[in-house]
């Protein structure tokens, strides 16, 4: 669900407990982590009152997306793991 929404310029608050959620928040810059409930206030506090920040997150967000996991780069890395195989 996270690429989805990053996909959608929607920013990310997602938990530090996945290792594949948090090198996507992090090689985007699309969001944000949170490890308690602490942290995930005041992700939320971020998120409400910077406007433009939740924009810039979202913009990157999709920029990470595309440039990493479009059906064209997909399509390659597929091609590619298919071709080492034979």
């Amino acid at each position: 669900v996270p690429l989805e929404a990053m996909a959608q310029k929607i920013p990310v608050l997602a938990s530090d407990g996945s290792r594949v959620i948090v090198d996507h928040i992090k090689n985007s810059s699309g969001g944000l982590l949170y490890n308690d409930c602490n942290s995930f206030k005041n992700g939320i506090n971020i998120l409400l009152e910077n406007g433009q920040e939740i924009k810039d997150m979202g913009k990157r967000g999709r920029k990470y997306v595309i440039e990493n996991y479009s059906i064209k780069k997909i399509s390659k890395k597929l091609k590619d793991i298919i071709e080492a195989i034979r």
